[in-house]
């Protein structure tokens, strides 16, 4: 009795270490799972422009859920067929740490000149989304990245909650 006892004592530490999910660089925290955001490249490469180096990313942002949810980014004025990340929304940037694997908000992303407001993401509906890193002439910013939305389930008292937050893809920003 005591070695049925002692193999299913084993089979559920398995089982358990096993299914047990691991939050690497490869398959990072991927949020709450609402929303999808995908962009459209794996790689993307510093690009000269009027003084500046810039890249433009561009892709998707899905609602899959039956719910509606509000997101401060920049629409310009419900006048864009896109969703603006920039640094003055709640579309962000995040580049990856390598030497403590952590993510920290990178300050590349534009600003939106017309500002941001809370623009509802409606259910089972995709959204383009643009993203432009600006960097100086001087330097080139390389490594791993990602897109973060911070979105709520209304505009209402957002600045005492804790937003629901959902990540791209990982993509890689090289040099020329």
């Amino acid at each position: 009795m005591f070695k049925y006892f002692m193999i299913l004592s084993l089979i559920m530490v398995l089982i358990i270490t096993v299914c047990k999910k691991e939050k690497s660089i490869l398959n990072p925290d991927s949020g709450y799972r609402k929303l999808t955001l995908k962009t459209g490249k794996s790689i993307y490469t510093w690009q000269q422009s009027e003084g500046n180096k810039l890249i433009v990313i561009q892709g998707e942002l899905e609602n899959h859920s039956k719910n509606t949810y509000y997101s401060r980014v920049g629409d310009f004025y419900g006048g864009s067929e896109y969703i603006l990340f920039a640094g003055n929304s709640a579309g962000r940037l995040e580049r990856l740490n390598i030497s403590d694997n952590k993510w920290y908000e990178s300050e590349l992303l534009g600003m939106a000149i017309e500002g941001s407001e809370f623009i509802p993401i409606e259910p089972l509906k995709s959204y383009a989304i643009n993203a432009t890193l600006y960097i100086d002439n001087y330097k080139e910013e390389t490594g791993k990245y990602r897109l973060r939305i911070d979105y709520y389930n209304s505009t209402e008292g957002v600045e005492e909650i804790v937003p629901f937050s959902d990540y791209s893809n990982i993509f890689e920003i090289r040099s020329e």
